[in-house]
C-alpha cells in the first residue's frame, strides 16, 4: 500500500516536471533561465536570455522578459548572452547609456546628452532635429540669450578674447559691435562708457577732451563709475583741469592769478596784444605788425641790442618776439652773428670781443659804426698802394714837365708879350731869353703858313674865280695852331 502511494507520487512529480519543461519551452522561448511559475506569454519570468536577446526587468521585479530591443527609458547593456536593458536617468525619455540621454521627458530640452529644464546661456529650446522631444540650439554669435537663431534678447559685453564690445540691447534681433573704444553702447554709434584710456565726449570715445572741456570720472547711475566723460570749463576758458581752475583762456583773455584755487579769465590789458593766456597782464602773442618785447609789451620793433625772432605760442599761434643779442653787441641778426658792436668792443667776424687777437689790429669800421679788427696784412697792402700812387704822380709830372714849362712861358707872354717882326721885315723876334728854340721855330712856321694862306685868298678874289668860300675855309684851317706850341704876338 505504501509502495503504491510512493510510486504514484513519484509519477505525479515526474509529470509535473515534464509539464513545467514543456511550458518553459513554449512561453519562454528566448529565456535561457527563468524563475518557477512562469506563464507564457503573459507572465514571463526570465532571469537570463539567449544570445541576441535583452532581458527587460521591471522596477522591483527579479525576473522579466527577453526582448529583441529595449523599450524607452532603458538602454541595452549588452547584446550577447546575459545582455539586459538598464534604466535611463529619470529625466531621459530615451538614452544610449547611463548618463547619455537621447531624448528627454516631458518639457525638458536635450543638450550634449543631458536634459535641462531651461537651456543654458547662449542656447534656446526648440523641437529636436528628429522630431522627437526638445533640444537646445545655439544662439547667434555673441548673444547670451535668444528665442531663435535670429532673435537675440541679450548680447555679450565682449568677445572671449576681450577685443570687442556689443550693444546691451540687440538691434533688430542682432548683436552690433560698439564703435571705437566703447565698452557700453545702446546703438553702434551711441556710446555710454569708454575704455582703453579714452574719454566719453557726447556719444563717442576720444583720446582727449576738446578745448573748453575737461574730463572727470563718469558717474552715470546706469553704468556706475565706469570710464571718464568730458565736462564744460567756465566761460572764456579754452583748457582747464577742473571747472574752477582754468589753465589757458580764450583769445583776448588771460588768467587772473589772485586766487590759486579759482583761476578765472579776464580781458587782456596789454595794448596791441592778441592773446595773453597765462596772465591777463602779460602778453603771449602780439597783433600783426607788433613785436613782443622782453617785458611782454607790444611795440612795432625791437630796441637796440635785441633782434626779432619768430616763435610758436599756445594753440599754435605764431608771433614775433625780441631776444637779447649778447654781450658787447649793439645790433645783430641773431644770437650768433653781430653786425655792430658797442664802443667798448671790437667787431671780429660776427663776434664782439674786448681785444683784437694776434695778427689783427683795431681800426674804425668802414661800412658801419663802431670798431673792428682787421688782419695786419691789410696795412702792408694799403702802404704799398699809397707808395705806388705817389710814384705814378711823380712819373707823370716828369713826363709832362716840358709841356708844363712851355705852358708857363706862354702864360708869361700873355701877361708881358715881346714884339715879333713879321715876314716883310725879314725877322721875327721873340722873348729876349728863349729857353726852347725848337718851340720858337715851330711858331714861326705857323705864322708863315698863315700869311701865305691869306695871300692866296686875296689872289683868288681878284681873278674872280668861284670859290671865294674856300678862302674862309682855308683861313679857318690856317688859324689852327698846333697844341704843342703857345701862340706869340708878332711885332
Amino acid at each position: 500500500m505504501n509502495f503504491s502511494i510512493l510510486l504514484s507520487f513519484t509519477l505525479l512529480s515526474f509529470y509535473c516536471f515534464l509539464l513545467v519543461r514543456v511550458v518553459d519551452a513554449t512561453c519562454c522561448e528566448f529565456c535561457d533561465t527563468c524563475d518557477a511559475g512562469s506563464i507564457c506569454p503573459s507572465d514571463q519570468r526570465c532571469t537570463t536570455c539567449t544570445e541576441n536577446r535583452l532581458l527587460y526587468i521591471l522596477s522591483g521585479e527579479s525576473s522579466g522578459s527577453c526582448l529583441d530591443a529595449c523599450p524607452s527609458t532603458t538602454y541595452p547593456f549588452s547584446q550577447f548572452t546575459g545582455g539586459r536593458c538598464n534604466s535611463c536617468k529619470s529625466d531621459c525619455y530615451s538614452c544610449t547609456g547611463a548618463n547619455d540621454c537621447a531624448t528627454c521627458q516631458n518639457y525638458k530640452s536635450l543638450l550634449n546628452d543631458v536634459c535641462y529644464d531651461t537651456c543654458p546661456m547662449y542656447y534656446f529650446s526648440a523641437m529636436g532635429s528628429a522630431g522627437l522631444g526638445k533640444e537646445c540650439h545655439a544662439c547667434a554669435n555673441n548673444c547670451q540669450s535668444c528665442t531663435s537663431a535670429t532673435e537675440c534678447t541679450k548680447c555679450d559685453e565682449k568677445k572671449s578674447d576681450g577685443s570687442y564690445y556689443f550693444t546691451d540691447e540687440p538691434i533688430d534681433g542682432q548683436c552690433i559691435m560698439c564703435k571705437g573704444n566703447c565698452s557700453k553702447c545702446t546703438t553702434a554709434t551711441d556710446c555710454k562708457v569708454c575704455y582703453n584710456n579714452t574719454v566719453l565726449y557726447g556719444d563717442a570715445c576720444v583720446e582727449e577732451c576738446p578745448s573748453k572741456l575737461y574730463h572727470v570720472a563718469k558717474g552715470d547711475v546706469t553704468y556706475s563709475s565706469y570710464g571718464k566723460e568730458c565736462k564744460r570749463c567756465q566761460d572764456n576758458c579754452d583748457y582747464c583741469t577742473t571747472f574752477e581752475n582754468c589753465s589757458i583762456c580764450e583769445i583776448g583773455y588771460g588768467i587772473e592769478l589772485s586766487n590759486k584755487n579759482n583761476q578765472s579769465c579776464k580781458n587782456c590789458i596789454v595794448n596791441n596784444c592778441l592773446a595773453c593766456y597765462s596772465n591777463y597782464q602779460d602778453c603771449n602773442v602780439c597783433k600783426d605788425g607788433y613785436v613782443k618785447q622782453l617785458n611782454d609789451n607790444c611795440e612795432p620793433s625791437c630796441p637796440l641790442r635785441e633782434y626779432e625772432v619768430g616763435y610758436i605760442s599756445v594753440n599754435n599761434f605764431t608771433g614775433i618776439k625780441c631776444k637779447y643779442c649778447g654781450k658787447f653787441c649793439k645790433q645783430c641778426a641773431n644770437n650768433e652773428t653781430c653786425n655792430i658792436c658797442t664802443d667798448s668792443a671790437y667787431w671780429h667776424y660776427g663776434k664782439c670781443i674786448y681785444d683784437c687777437p694776434d695778427g689783427y689790429y683795431p681800426v674804425p669800421s668802414i661800412n658801419v659804426d663802431g670798431r673792428e679788427c682787421r688782419p695786419a696784412i691789410h696795412t702792408a697792402i694799403a702802404a704799398l698802394f699809397i707808395a705806388s700812387l705817389v710814384f705814378f704822380i711823380i712819373a707823370m709830372i716828369f713826363l709832362h714837365l716840358k709841356k708844363v714849362c712851355a705852358y708857363i712861358r706862354w702864360c708869361k707872354q700873355k701877361i708881358r708879350p715881346n714884339k715879333v717882326k713879321d715876314d716883310e721885315e725879314g725877322e721875327i723876334e721873340v722873348d729876349d731869353d728863349p729857353e726852347d728854340e725848337d718851340l720858337m721855330q715851330d711858331l714861326e712856321k705857323q705864322l708863315r703858313a698863315k700869311k701865305q694862306s691869306e695871300m692866296k685868298s686875296e689872289a683868288l678874289e681878284l681873278i674872280g674865280i668861284k670859290g671865294a668860300k674856300a678862302g674862309p675855309k682855308q683861313k679857318g684851317n690856317g688859324d689852327k695852331i698846333n697844341a704843342k706850341v703857345m701862340p706869340t704876338k708878332t711885332k
